[in-house]
């Protein structure tokens, strides 16, 4: 009995090691543009992509009968208006469930970003400077109420010596694997109750054209 409560508890920690588990993109922009996925303390490049080495690409043997052509089968649709309007109405509420629940969910670390304007025609570097300047300080204080956004720093200047703008910095988002699956529910609560009635209704449809048919094929007959 002993035993099975160790292997219990065991699994348990696993599980909630595992959902605690943060899954997030960092992405780093100095002098060239990287992404890396982080799953935990792993981190994957994404871009710059890893160059694989090329195998040596075997070669193709023709065969010596060329294949039959396979008929391609026709894909029926059977929507209704009813059945776009509830599509349309179910995603927006998978939308609103999945907005709801990202909010605070979200981890931004680091969020450190330096925009130097510069350019050769300085009344449009003051004019870019004045759109980003408000840009930046409209949006970021409603980001920082909606997301958590840890020790942000971001760093705006004129240089009308520099030839264009510059963009400098690091930027995180992360989320735990609990808050994904929490989000995944939310999302497919709303589309599954409408895929199942959607699905009903298809085959009554179905049902009925056919009966239709075979009441058509005995009265021709």
């Amino acid at each position: 009995m002993t035993v099975l409560w160790c292997i219990l508890g065991a699994l348990a920690l696993l599980i909630i090691l595992v959902l605690l588990l943060r899954v997030g993109v960092l992405v780093s922009l100095t002098d060239t543009l990287t992404v890396l996925l982080r799953i935990g303390p792993v981190a994957i490049p994404l871009y710059p992509a890893v160059e694989k080495k090329e195998k040596p690409t075997p070669k193709k043997v023709k065969p010596a009968t060329e294949p039959t052509t396979k008929t391609k089968k026709k894909l029926s649709l059977d929507i209704t208006r009813q059945d776009v309007q509830e599509a349309l109405k179910a995603v927006w509420q998978a939308l609103e469930g999945v907005f709801r629940r990202i909010g605070r969910r979200i981890r931004v670390t680091p969020c450190e970003v330096s925009v130097v304007v510069g350019g050769p025609w300085p009344d449009k570097v003051a004019e870019q400077y004045g759109l980003i300047s408000a840009a930046v300080w409209t949006v970021m204080p409603r980001l920082e109420q909606l997301i958590h956004i840890r020790d942000p720093y971001i760093h705006l200047d004129v240089d009308f010596n520099a030839p264009s703008t510059n963009v400098e910095g690091k930027l995180g988002l992360y989320l735990r694997v609990g808050d994904l699956l929490a989000i995944a529910f939310a999302a497919a609560k709303p589309l599954l109750k409408f895929y199942f009635p959607f699905r009903r209704r298809q085959k009554a449809r179905q049902a009925a054209a056919a009966a239709q048919a075979g009441k058509t094929m005995t009265n021709n007959t």
